[in-house]
């Protein structure tokens, strides 16, 4: 997902969860875009 920039760099990120952990995954994916809203 895309993150920003840096020094006019775009920046991303990437989450990435244990084997089996997708759900976990898309929540931290959410948390983290809902940070940007704040």
């Amino acid at each position: 997902m895309p993150a920003g920039t840096v020094e006019g760099l775009p920046v991303g990120l990437q989450v990435v969860g244990p084997l089996g952990g997708d759900e976990l995954a898309l929540r931290v994916a959410r948390a983290v875009e809902s940070l940007d809203d704040a």
